[in-house]
């Protein structure tokens, strides 16, 4: 098929540019599949997005990320037999934080933060590993409908029995 089309040139065109032709071709393909990068999805928007830099986390974000610490903490302790204390571990006030998208707040987002903050409170109360799974549940039952990058990182935090 190259061969008719390459026919209708000139013979000494088709041998160099046509050589140059196709191996610029290959280049360009190449090339651009190497531009294409696994990226894990963080809730981040792409109008914040800056060549070369990270976009600076909005308040909930930062916040979600010291209630992610809070919970390694908080698995190293129980698996060690240590207790907790709401002391250690408060409750922090992610849900009246500025979110990457704002229209996650509503009503169902109320009802999650209801649901975590009982079963943190429940946890406080009595601390066991299976307490302390509920309140991940907690976390990736909101995740999964407003945030679902973060599952499977808060997944990986529980305890099993």
């Amino acid at each position: 098929m190259l061969r008719n089309f390459c026919s209708c040139f000139h013979p000494l065109f088709v041998r160099t540019n046509g050589i140059l032709l196709i191996l610029c071709l290959f280049v360009g393909v190449f090339q651009g599949c190497g531009e294409f990068k696994n990226i894990e999805e963080d809730c981040e928007h792409g109008s914040e997005m800056r060549a070369g830099k990270e976009p600076e986390p909005k308040p909930m974000a930062r916040m979600m990320r010291a209630m992610y610490q809070q919970g390694e903490q908080m698995r190293k302790q129980i698996l060690a037999g240590d207790s907790i204390s709401p002391d250690a571990f408060p409750l922090l006030n992610y849900h009246n934080q500025i979110p990457t998208d704002p229209s996650v707040l509503g009503a169902e987002f109320d009802r999650h933060h209801a649901e975590f903050a009982q079963t943190w409170a429940e946890l406080m109360k009595s601390p066991d590993p299976i307490r302390y799974n509920m309140m991940l549940q907690a976390c990736v039952g909101c995740h999964q409908d407003h945030c679902p990058g973060p599952i499977k990182k808060i997944r990986k935090l529980s305890i099993e029995p």
